[in-house]
């Protein structure tokens, strides 16, 4: 039995605590010991009061730990005297039965932290997790307003003269013939009589007035002028038989033209290549008169564009001098009639604040419009349903060498939330054949849509219709703000067998605080209709997700997979998934996960489009699938999806393009139908895909 404990001594004052040395690496932990039995629980003291928190300083580093000494026995515990100085820990004995626990005593007050160690150094980072899928663009802001055009630089200097080739040899002079013998000279005659001086003709006019016969005596008039300090001959009225050129500048009130005359100058206008008038040739001016214009059209110029229209008949040009022409109706123009401006600067044709649906201009077959400026704006009353354009050229205008627009812009500005409407719109059901002319050339259209609702739409181009238009050297931008529901598209074919040829054009369509809305430069929506793009750029590379033809030569990349000699895939080979890479590769070498697979990268921003799959032989019962993943191969990344069976030997998606942009990438998954047990003779998978 355990004898009694002695008192325990005083416990001696604690030491300075020395310098902590470094930590050194820990040990491995022994084995716990045996645990005593557990005496009963003595009364818990009152807590003392938290002291305060010093600073923290600096952890020094854990020392090793020492042996422990073996436990001595444990007597029974006696009243607690003075503690002593704590003495040297001696070897702990095994531990004895445990003694009834004393009364605890109250608890002391917290000593104050310890300044806290310095941190220690920073582990191995971890693996780092794959790249999440890119997040939806968002809307573009308004565009800033164009800033002041910089001044002219300095002209550069003119470069040196070449050099003056050799002159040439001069050919040998021939002999010069005798000269012959010199006649006589005859006597002179005799010189007649001066004769009398006549009398000194009439002066007739003042100042500059030209003078002329008036049956038999000199006269003037003020209708007929020549200034002899600015060289300009002024007259009223001009009556011309034949042809006529005036290369500098010529004022006329009234002109009776019967042939053609040819002016560089017309009130203080250059025009580098001459105006002719005289019969076919009908003019507009904003000091014109529309009644006169009527009483003499190749004579008197119109006031409003209109009334020149309604006059005009087939093989008739109306000349539109410099400018702002307010219309307040559609204009229309006739078959065979020509409409030409002075230049798309100087010359302002407008509609403002236009509220049900109308078209500024109406072209009519074998027509010709150019050299101004037509712009559209809407009210913002809302006219549901309203349908607006700046031109609309209707059936059989839009094939062979018809109707053709040349150096114009078009501004359409929708504000009607209920309305639509587009730049250019053409329809009927003319054929849609290739053909050389162009609809539009070297033309700007700007739509700006603001506030459209559901089921609107705002476009540059329109093509309704079994129709073709073509449009070369033309650029289109479309902007659009704070419309909901709303179609914001470029170019579109909205109905089958409509074609729209594009060759060199610049397409752009943008827009900013918009809700559910489709936007893209181009969009091929009709069941078999077709856009064509002829080097022509799409600056955000908007398709609306479908299909278009190329007639520059794409960039395309093609994978084939194989095996090893030209054997059949084997039952397994066939099963598994294979994730293929650029060129011929051999089926062995070829990723069966997608974290071991290398994606493809694009060098730029690009359309991947028209995705070809094809096999060396039919599959019968069995199938080969193909899919294609942007970004992350699951069903929130699959983009194409095509597959081969029976006697099939290929399957082609062009009615799908999406936008691979610099941070994407693209997997080219392969697989066998893994429940097919038989065997195939397949050698070779082959897919092909172009980027735009």
């Amino acid at each position: 039995s355990t004898g009694s404990t002695g008192s325990t001594g005083a416990t001696g004052a604690t030491g300075a605590t020395g310098a902590t040395g470094s930590t050194g690496s820990t040990g491995s932990t022994g084995s716990t010991g045996a645990t005593g039995a557990t005496g009963a629980t003595g009364s818990t003291g009152s807590t003392g009061s938290t002291g305060s928190t010093g600073a923290t300083g600096s952890t020094g580093a854990t020392g090793p730990q020492g042996a422990d000494g073996v436990t001595g026995a444990t007597g029974p515990q006696g009243a607690h005297g003075v503690t002593g100085a704590t003495g040297a820990d001696g070897v702990t004995g095994a531990t004895g039965a445990t003694g009834a626990d004393g009364v605890t005593g109250a608890t002391g007050s917290t000593g104050s932290t310890g300044a806290t160690g310095s941190t220690g150094a920073q582990g191995i980072q971890g693996v780092i997790g794959a790249t999440g899928s890119t997040g939806s663009t968002g809307s573009t802001g308004s565009t800033g307003s164009t800033g002041s055009t910089g001044s002219t630089g300095a002209t550069g200097s003119t470069g040196s003269t070449g050099s003056t080739g050799s002159i040439g040899s001069t050919g040998a002079t021939g002999p010069q013939g005798a000269d012959g013998v010199t006649g006589a000279t005859g006597p002179q005659g005799i010189q007649g009589a001066t004769g009398a001086t006549g009398a000194v003709g009439p002066i007739a006019g003042s100042d500059t007035q030209i003078v002329y016969n008036a049956s038999g005596a000199a006269a003037g008039s003020s209708n007929l002028t020549f200034n002899y300090t600015t060289g300009l001959t002024t007259l009223s009225g001009l009556l011309v038989h034949n042809d006529m050129d005036v290369d500098g500048h010529a004022e006329m009130t009234s002109a009776n033209v019967i042939n053609n005359l040819s002016v560089g100058t017309l009130n203080g206008y250059s025009y580098p290549y001459g105006i002719k008038f005289g019969t076919g040739f009908i003019r507009v001016a904003v000091d014109g008169n529309d009644t006169l214009g009527a009483s003499a059209k190749y004579v008197n110029p119109f006031q409003t564009i209109s009334a020149a229209l309604a006059s005009s008949v087939a093989g008739d040009e109306v000349f539109i001098l410099p400018g702002t022409y307010n219309q307040g109706s559609e204009l229309v123009a006739p078959t065979n009639v020509s409409i030409r401006g002075a230049n798309a600067q100087s010359v302002i044709v407008q509609r403002l604040n236009a509220t049900t649906s109308t078209n500024l201009l109406t072209i009519g077959s074998n027509c010709r419009v150019e050299d101004m400026t037509l712009t559209l704006s809407t009210s913002s009353q809302p006219v549901a349903g309203a349908v607006y354009s700046v031109f609309h050229v209707s059936d059989n205008t839009v094939t062979g060498p018809s109707t053709k627009l040349r150096s114009l812009v078009a501004n359409l500005n929708l504000n009607n939330p209920s309305g639509s409407g587009a730049g250019l719109v053409t329809n009927g059901s003319s054929a849609t054949g290739f053909n050389s002319a162009y609809l539009t050339r070297g033309c700007t259209i700007n739509v700006n849509a603001s506030n459209l609702g559901g089921n609107c739409y705002a476009k540059c181009v329109d093509v309704n219709g079994k129709n073709r238009t073509s449009l070369r050297d033309t650029i289109m931008n479309l902007n659009a703000v704070g419309c909901s529901g709303s179609r914001i598209i470029g170019c579109e074919t909205s109905s089958a067998n409509s074609v729209i040829d594009l060759k060199c054009c610049t397409l752009s369509a943008s827009g900013s605080a918009l809700t559910n809305c489709s936007l893209a430069e181009i969009s091929e929506t009709a069941t078999d209709s077709e856009i064509i793009l002829g080097y022509t750029n799409l600056e955000n590379k908007g398709t609306n997700g479908l299909g278009f033809t190329m007639n520059q030569l794409p960039m395309n990349m093609i994978s084939t997979a194989i095996t090893t000699g030209g054997a059949a895939w084997s039952s397994n080979q066939f099963k598994k998934v294979y994730y293929m890479l650029p060129g011929a590769q051999v089926i062995t070498n070829l990723a069966t996960t997608s974290a071991s697979a290398i994606p493809y990268a694009p060098v730029q921003p690009s359309v991947l489009h028209d995705v070809l799959l094809r096999t060396n032989v039919s599959l019968g019962p069995a199938t080969l699938y193909a899919n294609i993943y942007k970004n992350t191969v699951d069903s929130n990344g699959l983009q194409v999806a095509l597959s081969v069976s029976g006697d099939l030997l290929s399957a082609k998606d062009d009615n799908t393009s999406f936008l691979v942009g610099l941070n994407d990438r693209v997997y080219v998954e392969i697989s066998g139908d893994a429940n097919y047990a038989g065997s195939t003779n397949l050698r070779a998978v082959y897919i092909d895909y172009g980027m735009f």
